[in-house]
């Protein structure tokens, strides 16, 4: 049993269970596994007027293997690209994503926010709300915020390793250039007694000019956004989860307590507890 704790638990993505069967829905889970490690995604179903949630969690390790496989293509490519490598490892939604028990306590700090809520807009409880924590604070614009974040520090670490590249590249044809000038004045010497070494270090100078280098505070600056939307994501996910439980047990009980015709602080006075398996 695993108790959820709306603050501090990280789940990569929040859908119907009917969905889980799509391949974009699991490249989605699957990315937000490569994001956070302790991806977990939170499904949901209704059952007879009931809601059921289920908890997943993702191979992490099948996911970082099958992510070297990708790790050259753009995020559109990613699904695709993603099926095929999970087809190589025998691997769909049905094998890939295991089970997990979760229990969710409701005390009374969350019974008198249930209060609160109650006065609350009824587009409060709008069916996409819950990937809102903010109007435009959305999980699915942040996912994409840092795949393009992703993409751009992929494109920067290619210019770092070309800038690698040709420099050795010259250093290796300066390298041979030097030997066999040094041929060349060995045998000159020889045959003249003055030589200009001077002219030689012009000469080299301006055929082997330093090859500018590229910046390397954009990546870093890169990078630090990329771990505050990561940071984002993972609260966007905590509140996803914390909104749509507490809209979900407010409902009900909003609707039981018109049912009993119990009183204004019935939220209050009644601690509640729930299991969800």
């Amino acid at each position: 049993m695993a108790e959820l704790n709306f603050e501090t638990t990280s789940f990569g993505f929040y859908i119907n269970i009917n969905d889980i069967k799509k391949k974009e829905v699991l490249a989605t889970l699957l990315l937000s596994s490569l994001i956070n490690k302790n991806s977990f995604v939170l499904c949901f179903s209704e059952k007879y007027g009931k809601m059921i949630f289920s908890a997943y969690k993702i191979d992490v390790d099948v996911v970082f293997e099958i992510k070297n496989q990708i790790k050259n293509s753009t995020f559109n490519q990613y699904t695709d690209i993603l099926n095929v490598e999970l087809k190589k490892k025998g691997l769909t939604s049905k094998n890939i994503l295991q089970k997990v028990p979760i229990r969710i306590k409701n005390f009374i700090a969350n019974s008198i926010f249930l209060n609160m809520l109650k006065n609350k807009n009824k587009n409060f409880f709008s069916s996409m709300d819950y990937l809102n924590t903010l109007e435009v604070d959305s999980l699915e614009e942040h996912i994409h915020d840092t795949c393009k974040s992703l993409e751009l520090l992929k494109n920067e670490q290619e210019k770092i390793m070309k800038y690698k590249k040709d420099v050795f590249k010259q250093l290796q044809t300066q390298k041979i250039y030097q030997e066999k000038k040094k041929l060349e004045n060995e045998k000159n010497k020889i045959e003249h007694d003055n030589l200009d070494t001077n002219e030689d270090d012009i000469n080299i100078q301006n055929i082997f000019k330093s090859i500018p280098q590229p910046s390397l505070l954009f990546p870093y600056v890169l990078t630090m956004s990329n771990s505050l939307l990561n940071d984002n994501i993972n609260n966007l996910c905590s509140h996803a989860i914390a909104k749509s439980y507490l809209t979900y047990i407010y409902l009900h009980y909003f609707f039981t307590l018109k049912k009993k015709k119990k009183n204004k602080n019935y939220f209050i006075k009644k601690k509640i507890k729930y299991e969800f398996f």
